[in-house]
């Protein structure tokens, strides 16, 4: 009985939250932080999921190389009508500067990266 406890304890400590993923992201585990979101959007339902998902989920996809993809997340997550964290915002416009610029889309990507005030980007554009 005690096993079985300790095994339903562990499994509900597992569960994947914004916070768990940020940290998978941080040890640059973008495959495990892409599964964890993609799983809490489905779950949640596209139009249900808390937006934060979506910054996340692009997040790990332009590291995987997923432009469209990240671009797509991305993009969503900058036109959610929620409040989004001054250094979200700043880093999703980054990344998706980024992604446009990898695709060739230079003038989006000079855009996002006039907005997130990333001179680097700028410089590479």
């Amino acid at each position: 009985m005690f096993f079985m406890l300790t095994f339903l304890i562990t499994q509900v400590l597992a569960v994947d939250t914004p916070a768990s993923i940020r940290k998978q992201i941080s040890q640059s585990k973008y495959q495990a932080a892409f599964a964890a979101s993609n799983s809490l959007i489905t779950q949640k339902g596209i139009l249900d999921a808390d937006n934060i998902l979506f910054y996340l989920r692009g997040y790990s996809n332009v590291h995987l190389g997923k432009f469209d993809d990240g671009i797509s997340d991305l993009s969503r997550f900058l036109r959610s009508s929620t409040q989004i964290d001054p250094k979200d915002k700043k880093s999703a416009y980054s990344l998706r500067g980024t992604a446009f610029l990898k695709i060739g889309n230079l003038e989006d990507a000079q855009n996002d990266a006039t907005n997130s005030k990333d001179n680097q980007l700028l410089k590479q554009i």
